[in-house]
């Protein structure tokens, strides 16, 4: 992202930016505040959350103190990672091989055939992708505008 000169391109750093701000937004650390989708987190908690927490807690089925939550979450992972070890020991992973990549490790997933394309709700064959406008044309004048300052 820096030129000869030691001077920030413009371009990469914009995009490097968009993608940060796009993966900020999606792990809700920071939010759109007139959006639906992409609005705080806080406004998703019930309006009494605060006084009546142990209710919403227990409705959960999770305990309110982190550490505990964290200890418990740690339990699982490992008696899951435990017990794909004995499987790969045990040559009954369902088909599933692990090969060496680079001298490491790889778990190898075979591909899966093409799936159908899923009906919309509505019949409404746009979706999101309308809506974001991923729909543009090659020829729409923002493609040809990013094509050009791309080059």
């Amino acid at each position: 992202m820096v030129d000869d000169k030691g001077r920030i391109e413009r371009i990469p750093y914009e995009l490097c930016v968009l993608v940060a701000l796009r993966d900020a937004v999606r792990r809700r650390e920071i939010w759109v505040v007139v959006a639906n989708r992409w609005r705080s987190s806080e406004d998703d908690l019930p309006a009494d959350f605060e006084d009546n927490r142990d209710v919403h807690y227990a409705a959960l089925g999770q305990p309110q103190d982190a550490r505990e939550f964290i200890t418990a979450l740690q339990g699982k992972l490992r008696t899951s990672l435990d017990r794909f070890e004995q499987a790969l020991a045990e040559g009954t992973t369902g088909g599933v091989p692990i090969v060496k990549k680079h001298d490491e490790p790889w778990i190898r997933v075979s591909p899966c055939g093409k799936q159908e394309e899923p009906e919309s709700p509505g019949g409404d064959q746009g979706g999101d992708r309308a809506a974001l406008g991923h729909d543009r044309p090659a020829g729409h004048p923002e493609v040809r505008r990013v094509r050009h300052r791309l080059r």
